[in-house]
């Protein structure tokens, strides 16, 4: 199974480590905007969203909700930098966000968290 990866995230550096961690696994989209972002996943299945918190424009908490919303089936992830707080918690109860990791990311969580993802009902 090949699994399809969306990356969002303004910072270049971010984006170019994602692609290089998953490249093998599977396809890997990246997305530099919400709008980009969007349109990636209407015109793709992905399977899992990774979503950089502190986006210009809308968080990327905010993007993980419509994209809740937009395409229920997918599997989203927050990467932040800032510390655990009520608004995370509250956006995983509620099933905007399935995880969220901490900045700068372990490659082996990210791993671990796709390799749980697989197994899931996607």
């Amino acid at each position: 199974m090949s699994i399809r990866i969306l990356y969002l995230d303004h910072e270049s550096n971010n984006l170019n480590s994602m692609m290089a961690t998953f490249r093998r696994d599977g396809e890997v989209f990246l997305a530099k905007s919400t709008d980009e972002g969007l349109d990636i996943l209407r015109e793709n299945k992905i399977d899992v969203v990774f979503a950089d918190h502190h986006m210009p424009g809308i968080t990327g908490l905010e993007f993980l909700k419509m994209v809740s919303e937009q395409f229920p089936v997918s599997r989203r992830i927050l990467l932040t930098g800032h510390a655990y707080n009520e608004e995370f918690k509250h956006a995983i109860k509620m099933g905007y966000v399935h995880h969220y990791i901490n900045k700068p990311w372990d490659e082996q969580e990210l791993r671990g968290l796709i390799n749980i993802d697989l197994t899931s009902d996607l």
